[in-house]
């Protein structure tokens, strides 16, 4: 039986190059649907991750090469703060593309579909999104 997951090793930094002490990250590998592979249905689920004091981890991630419909793995990370709330959230522009033989990170962004942005919050955002959720009132508003 052919493997259908590979695990492939990365670095979580800021543009410096180091890793944000204030916050522990932690990342999420969430594929965007459920897919098919021969004759087995396979639905999303999603892979937490928490980097080393160094920003470095490894993540085993289904490949995504052959299968119909055609998805992706979506990369978020939660910033999570001293008492365990998260307190910001970075979403990895794109989706991963797994071969076979897997690769390094770099080589398995695709970035010509980002998705969708959704700010969750009772105030206004101050920046351009594509969709605002307020909580309280259950209004999700198409930005733009």
């Amino acid at each position: 039986m052919a493997a259908t997951t590979v695990t492939i090793p990365g670095n979580l930094s800021d543009f410096a190059v180091t890793p944000r002490p204030d916050l522990h990250p932690v990342l999420h590998f969430i594929p965007t649907g459920i897919t098919s592979s021969g004759n087995q249905i396979l639905f999303p689920y999603i892979t937490p991750v928490t980097p080393d004091s160094s920003g470095n981890f490894t993540v085993t991630v289904p490949i995504t090469e052959g299968l119909t419909p055609d998805v992706g793995i979506r990369v978020r990370v939660d910033w999570i703060d001293n008492v365990g709330q998260v307190a910001d959230q970075d979403w990895f522009p794109g989706q991963l593309r797994i071969p076979i033989n897997g690769g390094t990170l770099a080589t398995l962004i695709q970035t010509s579909n980002p998705g969708s942005y959704v700010i969750v919050s009772e105030e206004m955002p101050t920046a351009a999104y594509i969709y605002w959720y307020q909580p309280s009132t259950g209004n999700l508003t198409a930005w733009s």
